[in-house]
């Protein structure tokens, strides 16, 4: 029985038309089925023989079997099923300045530890009000790249938070234009109609839109003091001008307060007070309440009866079990029905339970969809698409291990090389949330084979390196205090 919010619109599609060819194989057996039963019926009329055995069906069933094999691989579908399901979670862009700016000393010990301080209490701030949000951070200086990706996973957004630094991004200056235009242009391919923006900056933008209104609110927080200071170069020294006089970096609240209120957010100053970041953080709680209220997001699924002539093909053998025909008639059938119909578990992978984890993964809900996606997959063992997503929902609860070890299967089995691509990225993620470098190192590179241009995958892997060089130099420590206290105690003796 459907909910209330689910409609169902008829109408006939193959979902895998290609699998259609198939069926003039099945027109050419039988003609060749039809053919040598006549020569058989004639060769036997005269020597005599009658044969149980020879009976017409056994001439048509291979045609029979292969043409119902190929309707059960095209995948029909009678329709599809469109239900909306309330959008649980809001969606919060960070956008950092990493600007040389943010090396500035005027908050201790400098701007850009201080916004990783601050990003880190945010996040904890935010789950432990148990705030539904999914959080995606973007850099920004005279050009600007997405960091890290829409994600509810506050372990994933540590990790990003905490390799901070002005040397992420080369190009100088502080466009927040671009950075604006970038978080507008992610948005839509997300088709996200409600969001939130959060700029952290000391507000000195290179380039500052002409008109201030934004589709969605902005709050701005400020780094840094109005008195400002010097700015240092990672070579040493200070920043000067082309006059030779040292550049002093000052906190620019008037711009950011303009830039949050022609939005209708706020603006926020940054300091030693948790005070800022507990009032952002009601104020995004309520947010994300009143979307819940209001945002709904479209479903669909087309209702798929591809199973219904598996089941047929199975039907049809146990009949010709009852009849007597000769073992090898059977063994052949058999045979044929295993090569053309493959693996059943296609027909199955959009069951009720695999329908209902798919929406429940959509709706946030990832401890229902671990449960309709496990069942789903004990009907289905072998099918990729459930195990993909089954793993990704896996990452979604925390368990990076078995995610990690469920989509690297799904890569090695897979023979689709976006998929396989996916799977390698997915669980070089769960291997580096897992604290595992090196199983992360081997899946990002691995997926890098694969498509050596992708950003995000070279970026991680750089992640996966310097987590596992911090490994390195913790455990040599850990070595050297043992060893010293092996060689105090032998002077002691």
């Amino acid at each position: 029985m459907m909910d209330a919010n689910t409609t169902f619109q008829s109408g006939f599609e193959f979902l895998a038309p290609e699998y259609l060819l198939i069926l003039p194989l099945a027109g050419f057996i039988a003609l060749l089925g039809y053919h040598f039963m006549k020569k058989r019926r004639s060769i036997r009329e005269q020597l005599g023989f009658r044969f149980v055995a020879d009976l017409p069906l056994a001439f048509i069933a291979p045609a029979i079997i292969v043409f119902l094999s190929g309707v059960a691989l095209s995948r029909p579908s009678i329709g599809t099923f469109s239900a909306e399901l309330p959008q649980s979670t809001h969606s919060l862009f960070v956008a950092v300045d990493v600007s040389s700016s943010m090396l500035v000393k005027d908050v201790p010990p400098d701007r850009i530890t201080l916004v990783r301080r601050k990003l880190l209490d945010l996040m904890d701030s935010l789950e432990n009000h148990e705030v539904p949000v999914r959080v995606g951070i973007l850099l920004f200086s005279g050009s600007s790249a997405m960091y890290c990706p829409l994600t509810a996973d506050f372990n994933v957004l540590r990790l990003y938070i905490r390799d901070l630094s002005t040397t992420l991004l080369s190009s100088e200056g502080s466009d927040i234009k671009e950075a604006l235009s970038k978080i507008i242009l992610t948005t839509s391919q997300l088709n996200l109609a409600r969001y939130s923006v959060a700029i952290i900056s000391d507000g000195e933008f290179s380039k500052l839109p002409e008109d201030t209104s934004f589709p969605q609110a902005i709050y701005t927080f400020g780094v840094g003091t109005t008195d400002g200071g010097p700015i240092p170069l990672r070579a040493g020294g200070l920043q000067k001008d082309d006059g030779g006089n040292i550049v002093v970096s000052k906190l620019s609240e008037d711009t950011l307060r303009q830039l949050a209120q022609g939005s209708g957010g706020r603006y926020y100053r940054l300091g030693i007070s948790d005070a800022p970041i507990e009032s952002f953080v009601s104020h995004l709680s309520a947010l994300s309440l009143a979307d819940k209220e209001s945002s709904v997001k479209q479903v669909t699924q087309k209702y798929e009866v591809s199973h219904y002539f598996v089941w047929l093909v199975l039907l049809f053998l146990a009949i010709l079990y009852l009849i007597p025909l000769r073992a090898g008639v059977l063994m052949n059938l058999l045979i044929g029905t295993a090569l053309l119909s493959g693996s059943p578990s296609r027909a199955f992978a959009d069951s009720r339970a695999a329908i209902v984890g798919k929406e429940a993964y959509i709706a946030g809900d990832f401890e229902a969809a671990k449960k309709s996606l496990e069942e789903a997959l004990r009907k289905a063992p072998t099918n990729e698409e459930l195990k993909f997503a089954l793993g990704s929902t896996l990452f979604r609860l925390g368990e990076f291990e078995k995610a990690e070890e469920l989509l690297s299967e799904v890569a090695s089995e897979s023979k689709q090389g976006r998929r396989v691509f996916q799977s390698l990225y997915n669980a070089g993620n769960s291997a580096l949330a897992a604290k595992k470098p090196k199983e992360a190192i081997a899946h990002y590179e691995r997926a890098l084979e694969l498509l050596p241009d992708d950003l995000k995958t070279t970026h991680n892997l750089d992640l996966a390196k310097k987590l596992l060089e911090e490994q390195e130099e913790r455990k040599q420590e850990q070595e050297q205090e043992q060893e010293e206290e092996e060689d105090q105690k032998d002077q002691n003796k």
